[in-house]
């Protein structure tokens, strides 16, 4: 389970009776291991500039700020999604 600032997804989740027993991964908990320390600007947007080089559109909608959150985690990863077909289709919307 992959979220960007994942208090809140998980808080959300909790309040609607959705239990997380395993581990999630927070993208804006990560990069600042990946930044040098740093842990301001840590927006999807930025994470999507700095590490997917474009800049998001229609942020705060489910399913692009999932999508973005996804595609951030998988470059963090080092994850070659350049080589898969159905991913670049989506991405190109």
């Amino acid at each position: 389970l992959n979220m960007h600032t994942n208090i809140r997804d998980l808080a959300w989740l909790s309040a609607k009776g959705v239990v997380v027993e395993k581990p999630s991964f927070d993208t804006q908990a990560i990069a600042p291991a990946l930044n040098g320390g740093v842990t301001e600007g840590l927006s999807l947007k930025k994470l999507c500039v700095s590490h997917c080089d474009f800049s998001p559109t229609y942020l705060h909608n489910g399913g692009n700020d999932a999508f973005y959150t996804l595609l951030v985690f998988l470059r963090m990863c080092q994850v070659d999604t350049d080589s898969c077909a159905e991913f670049n289709r989506l991405n190109s919307r």
